[in-house]
């Protein structure tokens, strides 16, 4: 493990990890955090400081699993926005319980992937209440495109909106809220903490890089990560999260397999400016692929246990009954989309804007 001053080296010669390298001391670093904020704020219009109701949400339908149930839901994120998802409860709990929220990648199937599913119901059954929701343009949301610039602001924005609703609701305890996602849900992972409090421990997966921000419009289509005298990376953003709890997994065949020796001391370091240089850690699987498999739910399933201070319980159970993709629609001819839905990413992001200019 390198050196904090070993680490600062290395972060220097990263020119996509951004000037957060030269922050020797805490008070440079939340400058600093303050500055990519505003920049990101100013390009995506998202502005987490202002504080908004939680969205409505509609329950089309659900299935009790036994020691679990399902609901199929549809957040209204905006005027004429709506976005799928699913709601996994654990069943004859009482009181007040963590909650997970997990986007999706760019993965087959999209939050019906079986790698969703099966993290879904196993935190379900450990007594989290665990939030899936569709990416924009993908599975269920095909409400509007997804390859478009204006995607990248929406995606964030549907994440915040959807945080709002799970940290109002009676049966959360919001000082207990996590965040886990692979490759484009690891996005969604790093934005969401870097730029919410309210997130108190986080797990992207097969994402964090300094020098690979995402090849997709919806994760850098609006080109936040850099401009005229201003560079950042998702290495540095996931920084933000500190000194919160977060867990990075990374692999020996993506963009992730430098996370060892170079993007994780760096964070190490960003940390220890917090003292707090334990709270951040790193899982590497050398031959791992880009997935979010048994082996690295394994991982995440731990840690999130001592973040939200649950039983971890034991391993995976490979017979445990996972929903299928039909149980799991929202949206069916007996509840079909509101017909008033936008179409247009442009003209979501008009509504995003004034939404955001709107008096608190």
């Amino acid at each position: 493990m390198k050196t904090a001053e070993q680490a600062l080296r290395c972060a220097r010669q990263l020119g996509a990890a951004g000037p957060y390298a030269a922050a020797a001391s805490f008070e440079e670093w939340e400058k600093r955090k303050a500055v990519i904020a505003g920049k990101i704020a100013a390009k995506t219009g998202v502005n987490f400081s202002q504080p908004c109701e939680a969205p409505p949400v509609t329950v089309t339908g659900e299935t009790h699993f036994g020691a679990y149930s399902v609901q199929n839901v549809y957040w209204q994120t905006l005027g004429h926005y709506y976005t799928a998802g699913n709601i996994f409860l654990p069943a004859g709990h009482k009181g007040k319980r963590p909650a997970v929220m997990l986007p999706h990648g760019h993965f087959e199937h999209g939050r019906f992937n079986e790698d969703s599913r099966r993290l879904a119901v196993r935190l379900a059954l450990l007594g989290c209440a665990v939030f899936l929701y569709d990416m924009v343009g993908w599975g269920e949301d095909n409400q509007t495109p997804h390859a478009d610039k204006y995607n990248n602001a929406l995606q964030l924005h549907n994440s915040r909106r959807i945080l709002d609703h799970i940290s109002t609701r009676p049966d959360i305890d919001d000082k207990k809220i996590a965040v886990t996602g692979a490759s484009g849900g690891g996005t969604q992972t790093m934005m969401l903490t870097a730029f919410d409090n309210r997130i108190a421990a986080s797990v992207p997966v097969c994402m964090l890089s300094a020098t690979f921000n995402g090849g997709c419009k919806c994760e850098s289509g609006l080109g936040y990560f850099s401009g005229r005298g201003f560079r950042t990376s998702h290495a540095e953003i996931a920084a933000m999260a500190a000194p919160r709890p977060m867990l990075v997994i990374s692999i020996g065949n993506d963009w992730t397999k430098t996370v060892p020796e170079t993007e994780f001391p760096c964070l190490k370091r960003i940390y220890g400016l917090y003292g707090r240089q334990d709270a951040v850690k790193n899982v590497h699987f050398a031959d791992g692929r880009h997935d979010y498999c048994e082996q690295k739910r394994d991982a995440a399933t731990l840690f999130l246990a001592l973040a939200l201070g649950f039983d971890p319980g034991c391993a995976e159970d490979p017979n445990a009954v996972i929903p299928a993709a039909e149980q799991m629609t929202t949206f069916t001819p007996f509840s079909p989309r509101p017909s008033q839905a936008y179409t247009q990413p442009k003209e979501l992001f008009r509504e995003l804007l004034a939404y955001y200019q709107q008096p608190a």
